[in-house]
């Protein structure tokens, strides 16, 4: 993990920071640990901000999903690639183009950095549900392999699984996935079984 961390501070497109100096910086206060990775909201250098667990490894079918969205003129990005992924935003699997409306993006960062944060599991989301999601419904790339019926909004992933791997997925064979995701978020043009697992 430290070689990682190295080679990363060695690109030029990498900036690493001391999240808790930032806290402090800002005056943040007592803010619940998880939405530290949402900081970067915050940082006018920052144009774009891809929400990842730290534990978790980035697969080819990630990047392909990334690079459709780059490509497009969505601010947003979502990825739901797991039966737990049902919500409208997941903490671990998000994207915004923040230069495309900073102004909206600030605003909605500041709103969720001046609350007085629960500490309890789960909380993240509950935010991004109630301040993100209303500016993302409307202006987003989701891709989802799971929860396409019940929340919409989506299309499927460009490529499809490879093994049972998924995005947010960290390396632990017990989360790897066995079963099949519904047929109407497969892809449409694609009669192979090869797509059984999306």
């Amino acid at each position: 993990m430290l070689q990682s961390i190295v080679d990363l501070e060695h690109n030029r497109h990498v900036d690493l920071c001391n999240a808790a100096e930032i806290v402090n910086i800002r005056k943040l206060g007592d803010i619940f640990a998880m939405t530290w990775r949402w900081l970067p909201l915050l940082d006018s250098m920052v144009d774009t901000l891809m929400s990842r667990d730290s534990d978790s490894q980035i697969i080819p079918r990630e990047e392909d999903a990334v690079r459709e969205w780059l490509a497009s003129d969505r601010m947003f990005h979502i990825m739901r690639d797991h039966p737990w992924h049902c919500r409208f935003i997941v903490g671990c699997c998000w994207g915004v183009k923040i230069n495309q409306d900073r102004t909206t993006i600030v605003t909605a960062a500041e709103k969720l950095f001046s609350e007085n944060h629960q500490h309890v599991y789960d909380y993240d989301q509950k935010l991004l549900d109630r301040l993100v999601w209303p500016i993302a419904k409307t202006n987003l790339v989701a891709h989802d392999s799971y929860c396409c019926e019940s929340i919409g909004f989506s299309k499927p992933f460009p490529t499809k699984r490879q093994g049972g791997l998924f995005i947010g997925y960290r390396a632990v064979p017990s989360e790897e996935l066995r079963g099949p995701c519904p047929e109407k978020c497969r892809p449409q043009n694609v009669t192979s079984s090869d797509w059984n697992h999306c």
